[in-house]
């Protein structure tokens, strides 16, 4: 345990970027906007750009005890994610978008990856699930050597498949509370925007 005090603005918002895996999660607004102004950042990407190697702090006694107490459900979690999983591959490869695919693998994600078309696709996609409450991401942290904290230090590197999934890749919520039909209606969302 510990803590850090400073009044030292600078060192403060390093601190809270660390404490958050290096993304900007607990910065003001305006602080994010003026960081990622000043990297001129993708905007679908910012939520989750790595500025600092980070940490992810977090309570480890009580999530010790959640996930103990989870354990009793976990095989119906497991069924309905894989089962959530299923639907989205099936309707995403028949709607054009590149997914990973692995038919041996029985997959319980936490969510489900596709390829968009190009940036510009994703980054209306991202829009209108967003204006229908839908929650979407960047996958990682796409090119890692993109990631400001990287790029301070070494620079920049062109991986083209890294950069695709940068530019292109977006995550969708898979949940075991989710149902089939909840499912059903993200990927219509989806598939609604035009390439």
């Amino acid at each position: 345990g510990g803590m850090v005090c400073t009044d030292d603005e600078r060192l403060h918002r390093i601190l809270l970027h660390i404490r958050s895996h290096g993304w900007p999660k607990d910065l003001s607004p305006d602080k994010e906007a003026e960081v990622a102004r000043e990297r001129h950042l993708l905007e679908f990407n910012r939520p989750f750009t790595f500025y600092y190697p980070g940490f992810n702090v977090r309570s480890t006694d009580l999530n010790a005890r959640i996930g103990l107490a989870q354990l009793q459900r976990a095989d119906a979690v497991v069924a309905r994610r894989v089962d959530n999983h299923r639907v989205y591959q099936e309707r995403m490869r028949a709607g054009g978008l590149h997914c990973q695919e692995n038919e041996r693998a029985v997959i319980s994600s936490i969510s489900f990856c596709a390829l968009a078309h190009s940036t510009d696709h994703r980054d209306r996609i991202a829009t209108a699930l967003r204006a229908n409450g839908i929650e979407t991401r960047p996958l990682g942290g796409g090119n890692m050597s993109r990631q400001p904290f990287w790029a301070d230090r070494y620079g920049t590197a062109v991986f083209p498949v890294a950069d695709r999934i940068h530019n292109t890749a977006f995550q969708l919520p898979n949940h075991p509370l989710l149902s089939v039909e909840d499912i059903h209606f993200i990927c219509d969302t989806v598939l609604r925007v035009e390439a």
